[in-house]
């Protein structure tokens, strides 16, 4: 394991990295499968369904925080591969973003390990507000960041152009999404479950990405 090469490892989180996230992101109770489908901007109800199925929202929040991290590392790789070639400062910048955007997701989901966890019910109602506010915030930021990314790689011919493109059109799509989630909170419901579908696109593009950087280590 000690001599798996950068690329290879780069390669595999590109994979399992978001997979991971994107089920814990779909198990989350009030998500749909478990707890049936909880507005997000119904604040009581969320908590409510969290701590009903605190087992399941503490594992489904540690599959998010671990699964993100991962993805920072085989995003991280994969920016590297771009130094010297085309679309290198494009996606530098989109790095930072999807990064900033990765973090606040992470601390989201911290808070919600806080909620299931019971410890915190008085202050429960800011704990999840928080989190929400961190939730959207991360999803313009990150965006923002596969929209610059996406666009980066398209310049490249060793890459799907097209693919890349998609995904672009798909980030910024969520971008404005996310922007009218924060402005109405009314809205959460559908953009939560819109944004879960748009990352799919993401997720996908990330695991053919992860495939040609592990043949290459």
């Amino acid at each position: 394991m000690g001599s798996i090469s950068v690329n290879k490892l780069g390669g595999l989180s590109l994979i399992a990295g978001p997979t991971v996230a994107l089920v814990g992101f779909f198990l989350r109770p009030g998500g749909g499968l478990i707890g049936g489908i909880v507005d997000p901007a119904n604040a009581q109800a969320a908590i409510g369904v969290a701590l009903q199925n605190s087992s399941v929202s503490t594992l489904s929040s540690a599959m998010v925080i671990i699964g993100l991290i991962a993805f920072m590392f085989g995003l991280s790789v994969l920016s590297e591969s771009l130094k010297g070639g085309s679309g290198e400062a494009i996606a530098r910048l989109g790095q930072l973003f999807i990064f900033m955007g990765i973090i606040m997701w992470v601390v989201s989901s911290i808070n919600g390990l806080v909620i299931a966890g019971g410890s915190a019910t008085a202050v429960a109602g800011s704990i999840y507000a928080t989190a929400v506010g961190l939730n959207t915030g991360g999803g313009v930021l990150s965006g923002i960041g596969f929209t610059a990314l996406a666009l980066a790689v398209s310049t490249r011919a060793d890459f799907n152009k097209s693919f890349a493109l998609v995904v672009a059109v798909t980030s910024l799509g969520l971008v404005g999404l996310n922007v009218a989630g924060a402005l109405d909170s009314s809205l959460l419901n559908i953009v939560s479950q819109i944004s879960g579908l748009g990352y799919l696109v993401t997720i996908i593009w990330g695991i053919t990405i992860g495939l040609r950087l592990s043949k290459e280590g």
